[in-house]
This record gives structure tokens, C-alpha cells and sequence, in this order.
């Protein structure tokens, strides 16, 4: 007699719990007090740069590994240090709320089903809701329709219904194309084109893409080509177009940084040329006997690429010492993105990689060739890399290069990196790994 009680007890708790789960937290630095935890802010936070040195920082609130719609934390930072804070968060979920979400997501295969005549599913995403003082749990997805005109996303909850279909729009529009997503090129998916201008072309708010050989347009900005036969360098100009946004996206995220001048790409040249020059990057598909698919190989594009941003931020040489600076901060971009150390792993023939910046070379190894140098350089940001992790350690090369400015050269790079990592706090971590490598005794 007494378990339905029990059960019924065990129900209230929950409901209870999920009431009460809501909090507001304010905090600022005046205070004296230490900020709450929940105001460690992700790296994909999204960033704001203000007048007066204040940054905005703000993201949604994740509990058990499930996004929290609508529940934003908001942090304002003044010259670099945390001073305000608010946001609404959630303490913990209920035991029967976890039950919700798992019972919804046993049920995705046979809601897919359902929803398979409304396209290709593009995105697909389990996350919490919050509806008036209760919480659901709803899966998201998202569709490109068989005619291939437009994107739509479907809410369905927990019964299997769907309680909410819109077509998804952007100021600048998302086109669609295929690529290969990583460095594995076993089979290209459909991509999200971000930040396209929609006139039809590979033409968006930070990239522009176009090929030597033919002209690469869709009035509906879809841009779906096989990686095989006669629409292969059509297919190289949508991977180039893709990697480097979310290359450039990366960057911002992890640096606040965009680059001042739009980043135009010629693609489909002949022979195996890759170079960057004034704000535009020539790009060959490869000769077919030293490089091959060079489009399609993550590192080669960002390593040319991220000399757009030293070009922007330090305006560093070709040549000489600030010439192996200049590749060596190309190098080490480029494997950070990818999180290899290897370079030219994809398109390069000859061996299983062109560079591979994870040795032990010393500043007491410099022979005056520009590449062998450069590895001096990438190594021991690679191994600063390795020691404070990626985003502190981009953000420490992006203000080294500002410090190093046009006539840096490997002398001037101990006071510029000395000068950018004040804000750190394992300087002496840092500092070892210099010494290690013998910059000291220049």
C-alpha cells in the first residue's frame, strides 16, 4: 500500500527540483568577491569588442552536456580582467528529466523516419528548452528540401510531435555545398557556406573564392559538386571556400580578430603554386606528381591563409629572419586549426608529410635557410601550445606578432613574446620552454 506514495513522493521531489533549478547570479568585481564558476566562459563564447577596452562575453548555459536554449550567461571584461556578470542558470536536472532525455533520444531513429521526405537532414541536435517555469527536452533538426531551395528546421518534443517548423534565414545567406569536413576525404558532406552575399558565386562577407578555369555559380547558392571527374575543381572551390571560413572563424573565436580587407582566392591553377601576396592567395589543384588535391588539404590552405592575418597584424618580411618568423607563425596557425603537427599531410606525394614542426631544433640550429628556421619558430609555439593549450596559445602568437611589427627579426622575438604573455598566469611555464630552446642566448 505504501509504494504508490513512494512514488508519488519521488514525483514532487523531482518536480520540485526542476522548479527550483532556476537561478539568477550577478556578479561584479567591486565586490571582492570570486566570481562564481559558472562564469568560465567557453572557448566558442560569443565576443564583442567595445570602446574603453571592454569585451562582451556571452554563451548559453550547458548542464549534462545539453545546450540550455535561452538560458545566457552575459560577462563584460574591462582591459582583459573579468567586471560584471549576470546570466540565468540552472543548478542540476532531476533524475526523471534525465529520463526524458534519453527517451527522446531512443526515439530519433524512428522520428528521422517520419521526417525523411522533407530532405537531406543538414544539422541534427538534442537540447533542453525552457517553457514558461518548466523545462522540455526537444530535438532539432534540420532539413534542405528535395528541390534544394530552401533550409528548414523542425522541433519535435518528447511525444514524438512536432511543435514548431521555420524556415531558417540569415542577413547574409547560407548557401549549401559538398566537402570533405576533415582531413580524411573518406566521403564529402553536405556544408553549410556561411556569410555568402547571395548573388550566386563563392563571394561572402570575408572570402571570396574564384576559379582560373571556369566560372563556379548557382542563383540558388547551392553548390553541391562531385569531388570526381569534370566537377572536381568546381567541388576544390567549395572546399577551399569552406575550410577557410571555418578557419577564419576560428580564429575570431579564439582571437576576436577579422581581418581588415576581404580574403580573395584564385583557385584551379595550373601546376602545384600555392602562395599569399597583398590580400589574395593563388591556389593550384596540383601537379599530380609532388602535390595532389592541394584544395583538399586543410593545412596547406590555412598555412596561406594565416599570412593574411601577419600580414594584417605584423606586416613581417619574406625573406631572412623575419621571413622564417613570417612562416614559422604560418606553420604553427596552421596546425593549430588542424591540431597536427604535420604539414602537407593530405596533398604531398613525396613523403608522408611536407613539414613537420613537433622537433627539437634550437635557436643554436639556425642555418640561415628560410624554412629550416621557421621550424625554430613553429617548434617552440607548437610546444607552448602543448603546455598553456590552443586558444591561449593563438592568442599569445597574435599579440607576439604585434609586438614584432615590420622589422622583427629572431632577436626581437624574446621582448615581443616577454611583452605579450604579461597577462598570463604560467609565465614560468612558458618562459622554461623559451629557455629549453635556447632564444635566451641570442
Amino acid at each position: 500500500m505504501r509504494r504508490p506514495y513512494f512514488f508519488l513522493l519521488l514525483f514532487l521531489l523531482s518536480t520540485a527540483c526542476s522548479q527550483r533549478a532556476f537561478k539568477t547570479i550577478e556578479w561584479e568585481a567591486s565586490s571582492k568577491q570570486k566570481p562564481p564558476s559558472e562564469l568560465s566562459a567557453p572557448h566558442n563564447a560569443i565576443q564583442v569588442s567595445l570602446p574603453a577596452s571592454l569585451e562582451v562575453k556571452r554563451w548559453h548555459q550547458k548542464i549534462g552536456g545539453y545546450k540550455v536554449k535561452n538560458l545566457w550567461i552575459q560577462k563584460i571584461n574591462k582591459r582583459g580582467k573579468a567586471y560584471y556578470a549576470k546570466g540565468i542558470v540552472l543548478d542540476s536536472l532531476s533524475v526523471s528529466f534525465y529520463t526524458k532525455l534519453f527517451l527522446l533520444k531512443k526515439k530519433e531513429k524512428q522520428i528521422l523516419h517520419q521526417l525523411a521526405s522533407n530532405g537531406t537532414l543538414l544539422e541534427k541536435s538534442l537540447f533542453i528548452a525552457q517553457k514558461q517555469s518548466h523545462l522540455q527536452p526537444l530535438l532539432s533538426l534540420t532539413y534542405l528540401d528535395p528541390q534544394e531551395t530552401k533550409v528548414t528546421e523542425f522541433l519535435v518534443d518528447g511525444h514524438s510531435q512536432i511543435i514548431s517548423q521555420k524556415e531558417i534565414s540569415n542577413h547574409f545567406i547560407q548557401g549549401i555545398g559538398m566537402a570533405f569536413e576533415d582531413s580524411s576525404l573518406d566521403q564529402p558532406s553536405i556544408v553549410p557556406l556561411k556569410y555568402l552575399k547571395g548573388d550566386g558565386h563563392l563571394h561572402g562577407k570575408f572570402l571570396k573564392v574564384f576559379s582560373a578555369t571556369q566560372p563556379i555559380q548557382n542563383p540558388s547558392n547551392i553548390f553541391k559538386y562531385s569531388p570526381e571527374g569534370k566537377e572536381s575543381k568546381a567541388f576544390n572551390s567549395v572546399q577551399i571556400y569552406y575550410t577557410l571560413q571555418k578557419f577564419m572563424d576560428w580564429l575570431q573565436q579564439n582571437t576576436n580578430t577579422r581581418l581588415p580587407f576581404l580574403l580573395k582566392v584564385k583557385a584551379n591553377l595550373p601546376g602545384s603554386k600555392k602562395f599569399y601576396f597583398r590580400g589574395q592567395i593563388w591556389i593550384a589543384d596540383g601537379d599530380g606528381k609532388s602535390y595532389k588535391n592541394i584544395p583538399r588539404d586543410a593545412s596547406i590552405l590555412c598555412h596561406e591563409a594565416a599570412h593574411a592575418y601577419i600580414d594584417a597584424i605584423a606586416h613581417l618580411p619574406s625573406e631572412g629572419e623575419g621571413g622564417s618568423l613570417n612562416e614559422g607563425f604560418a606553420d604553427f596557425l596552421a596546425a593549430a586549426f588542424t591540431n597536427s603537427p604535420y604539414l602537407g599531410n593530405v596533398a604531398y606525394l613525396k613523403a608522408p608529410f611536407k613539414r613537420n614542426i613537433q622537433v627539437p631544433l634550437t635557436v643554436q640550429d639556425m642555418n640561415g635557410h628560410l624554412y629550416h628556421d621557421s621550424l625554430i619558430v613553429s617548434s617552440t609555439l607548437w610546444d607552448i601550445k602543448k603546455q598553456i593549450g590552443t586558444p591561449k596559445a593563438v592568442q599569445l602568437a597574435f599579440q607576439t606578432l604585434a609586438y614584432l611589427g615590420p622589422n622583427g627579426n629572431f632577436k626581437s622575438f624574446i621582448p615581443a613574446i616577454e611583452r605579450a604573455m604579461k597577462e598570463l598566469t604560467n609565465q614560468n611555464d612558458v618562459k622554461e620552454i623559451l629557455r629549453h630552446k635556447g632564444w635566451y642566448e641570442l
